[in-house]
């Protein structure tokens, strides 16, 4: 052993710093851990960043640090993985906060580590003793690691890879494009590493639709290397256009003089040091002749490390305004129309670290939602680095300064009602609107019997609701147990409470159909009856967002009594028709890249707690209660409402306990079960493409599942093919 420890020694003198292992270990007390291994930060001061993740099943560790020769140093612990969600199949939250990363300088030599971690109580405790060697002599299969096992790194090798049979077809479809649209690719440098410069322009170089032009602007790089580097690319690729700046004015003003060389129709955005997919600019480029009057295009993406694994990808819905309000996801790849650039004057310098998400609301001001298109592919792969915000947008905390600015001015210009405030991830915002005038909310619930579950329902309404305009109106279907006709009139003679007597055969859409006739109110709410208040500011929440000129139906956050969430949105195609969104997700998990705690458009939100201007509902001729009677009404009312204009939006922040069927049961008998499919079948004959197609959940995600699953395989469609018929492709 002493000889074997020589000879690491010796021979890592000259070679670089390496990771020693990938494996997953777990120690006798339940914890597991892994190195992803070390990344390089300096590479001439051999500083890197030592990453890992570490949690246990059953308790919270606090802390975790590194113990070397060279001293001891507490790690970044509760880093974000999802990736690890998806490994473990689990939600829970202490795998998903386990990560940790380290900066370190190591010596020439092997370096022996141990690495220690402690709970919230108690003190420090051994974990592993590793030795950082070089070369890296361990045995390791690579097909064999985490990284090849992960989920998302099969779904990649299967589903999104192309093949040469891709490749020919693709440049085959190209050949017969009507117009080819010059596509410029922008692209600001500032100390790029000349590997990562490279791996850059050979991923725009690679691109299977070749009419694209390179306008890369250096920030007055101190590195000779990269500048160097790029006036060699200069000269190798007249395509390749090149302006170095004299002097410094960070990543605005340096994107602007790369557009001052755009020639081409769009501009494509690209960091120094991401990658483009080969099929990128032929999507782009595609998606343009398909849509003539295009102003934006943006893509799904995910992350990349310097060795090139791929991992958190964000599979994107398409375009909401409400979404863009709570996190940008417009982002990568951002492609614009250069004359729409032009016009609202590229970046802002004072909005460093959200400039893109600053632009996309400026451009807001010149064009509709429906010119901005979402190509529901993984084109663009964002480097993960250590000072990067795809590590952490907590590495730029000016990012975070600069996205509320950005979101607050277009507030104050276009709803000035809004103020923003921190979200509930990092990154993350909350837009809270205000109510003027308080205006009167009529609160509808249907009822039949079932005294407890109503008196439940009502004692949490008036003891947790902070917003107090409101008058309650309950339709009595036909109740006959002594309980709730006791109950019943006894609300019946409280103020603000007004009781009626519908013992007709049930129809939700008609019952409450002929209640907001009745109601007095600038705002329906209907209501289940067994819904449960959680937090008193719920109605305050979903009455700001009902207020809201272009917005319809408003939904609410709904869980289960065991805090496990019943809806969150809804999606449609779950089950052949709609299902609801992160259902049996924990309502303290953020689900897909946090989309489960902000506020956002969905297609459909459910009417068991559902918040409408009582001028939209009329407007829209209310709940189907010809065809739609029972189930699917909420669908309907919400994509009628999308066709006159009205966005319907989903808020967290209306927090209720929605105790499911336990007033009238499930559709279980034989004639609930036919009603149910006869108004099923209306429903998708009547919203089929759209059923088929929801604009806001996207085709990579699966239909089996409500938890944002992958889909297997992605209902993507193959443009290069010449049916052009959605296929389950072999390797893309």
């Amino acid at each position: 052993m002493p000889l074997l420890k020589w000879f690491l020694r010796l021979i890592s003198e000259y070679v670089p710093i390496v990771t020693y292992r990938h494996d997953i270990k777990e120690t006798t007390d339940g914890i597991q851990f892994a190195l992803d291994g070390p990344r390089w930060l300096r590479p001439r001061q051999r500083e890197f960043l030592l990453r890992g993740w570490c949690f246990a099943k059953n308790r919270t560790i606090d802390s975790v640090r590194i113990v070397s020769e060279l001293g001891t140093q507490i790690t970044r612990y509760g880093i974000e993985r999802h990736d690890l969600l998806e490994a473990f199949n689990t939600r829970n939250e202490r795998v998903l906060y386990s990560g940790f990363e380290v900066p370190l300088k190591v010596p020439r030599g092997a370096t022996r580590f141990t690495l220690e971690y402690k709970f919230q109580e108690g003190g420090w405790q051994h974990l592993e003793t590793e030795y950082l060697v070089r070369p890296r002599l361990k045995y390791f299969d690579p097909e064999n690691s985490i990284k090849a096992k992960h989920p998302y790194t099969q779904w990649v090798k299967k589903y999104d890879t192309l093949s040469t049979q891709d490749h020919t077809a693709i440049i085959r479809h190209i050949e017969t494009f009507s117009h080819k649209p010059l596509i410029s690719i922008v692209v600001p440098t500032f100390n790029t590493p000349v590997k990562l410069l490279d791996t850059m322009i050979e991923s725009v170089r690679n691109q299977l639709y070749d009419h694209w032009e390179l306008c890369i602007a250096d920030d007055h790089s101190p590195s000779k290397k990269t500048r160097n580097r790029l006036n060699y690319w200069s000269a190798r690729d007249s395509r390749i256009r090149v302006s170095f700046r004299e002097e410094n004015g960070h990543i605005s003003a340096c994107t602007n003089t790369a557009i001052a060389l755009v020639a081409g129709e769009f501009l494509a955005l690209l960091d120094h040091d991401d990658e483009l997919a080969p099929h990128a600019l032929y999507f782009v480029a595609q998606t343009i002749l398909s849509n003539p009057d295009a102003q934006i295009i943006y893509s799904d993406e995910d992350k990349i490390t310097p060795d090139g694994y791929r991992l958190d990808p964000y599979f994107k819905s398409n375009f909401g305004r409400d979404l863009l309000c709570s996190h940008n996801f417009v982002s990568h790849l951002g492609v614009y129309r250069t004359d729409l650039m032009r016009r609202v004057g590229g970046f802002r310098e004072d909005f460093v670290g959200s400039q893109d998400w600053d632009l996309v609301l400026r451009c807001l001001d010149h064009v509709e939602d429906k010119d901005i298109h979402h190509i529901p592919r993984i084109l663009y792969h964002w480097r993960l680095s250590n000072e990067s915000t795809s590590a952490s947008v907590g590495n730029k905390g000016y990012a975070v300064t600069s996205g509320r600015r950005a979101l607050q001015e277009y507030l104050d210009k276009h709803e000035p009602t809004g103020t923003v405030e921190d979200g509930p991830t990092i990154g993350s915002f909350r837009i809270r609107y205000s109510t003027p005038g308080d205006p009167l909310v009529s609160i509808i619930i249907l009822t039949k019997n079932n005294a407890k579950l109503l008196q439940r329902c009502i004692d949490s309404l008036f003891a947790k609701t902070a917003y107090k305009n409101f008058e309650l109106l309950i339709v009595d279907n036909g109740s006959d147990e002594p309980e709730a006709e006791e109950l019943l009139e006894n609300l019946n003679n409280r103020d603000g409470v007004r009781v009626f007597k519908k013992p007709v055969p049930f129809n939700f859409s008609g019952l409450n159909n002929w209640a907001a006739e009745l109601a007095q109110g600038d705002i329906l709410l209907f209501l289940n009856n067994d819904i449960e208040v959680i937090e008193e500011d719920w109605l305050r929440e979903l009455v700001s967002h009902a207020l809201r000129q272009n917005v319809g139906p408003v939904g609410a956050k709904l869980l289960f009594p065991d805090d496990y969430i019943q809806h969150a949105g809804m999606i449609l195609g779950i089950g052949g028709v709609a299902g609801h969104a992160f259902k049996f997700l924990h309502r303290h998990n953020p689900g897909h890249i946090g989309r489960a705690g902000i506020i956002q458009n969905y297609s459909a939100v459910t009417a068991a707690c559902m918040a409408i201007r009582k001028s939209v509902f009329e407007e829209l001729s209310g709940f189907d209660a010809e065809n739609l009677g029972t189930a699917y009404n909420d669908t309907d009312l919400c994509l009628r409402a999308w066709e006159k204009g009205y966005r319907t939006v989903w808020t967290p922040h209306a927090l209720l306990y929605h105790h499911e069927s336990a007033s009238r049961g499930l559709e279980n008998s034989r004639d609930k079960k036919e009603r149910w499919q006869k108004e099923a079948a209306y429903l998708l004959k009547k919203w089929k493409p759209t059923i088929e197609n929801d604009p806001f959940y996207n085709p990579a995600m699966s239909l089996l599942t409500e938890d944002f699953g992958l889909a297997k395989p992605p209902r993507y469609k193959r443009p290069w093919d010449k049916d052009e018929k959605e296929q389950e492709p072999s390797n893309a």
